[in-house]
């Protein structure tokens, strides 16, 4: 794959359509899909600070923890849940 960051990998998860996301120690994220590879930032949505981990749900839907923000990966878009 190329576009993958040179920085190491702290958590992997995948999703309902089969894409895998990886975070990294630099606070970076990429989501591998179909072969290619996205990498998001915070023109992106993606939060820039603190460190992160990921999870998938049952439904398949893609949650984040970054600092101390809370979130969701839904119709495109990171969206932080205000707790």
């Amino acid at each position: 794959y190329t576009n993958v960051p040179d920085a190491y990998a702290t958590f992997i998860a995948d999703d309902g359509d089969g894409s895998v996301w990886i975070t990294y120690t630099d606070g970076g994220l990429t989501r591998i899909k179909n072969g290619q590879v996205t990498v998001f930032d915070s023109s992106s949505g993606w939060p820039t600070n603190g460190p992160s981990s990921l999870a998938s749900d049952i439904n398949g839907e893609l949650w984040f923890a970054k600092g101390n923000q809370i979130g969701i990966f839904a119709m495109r878009n990171f969206k932080l849940l205000g707790l």
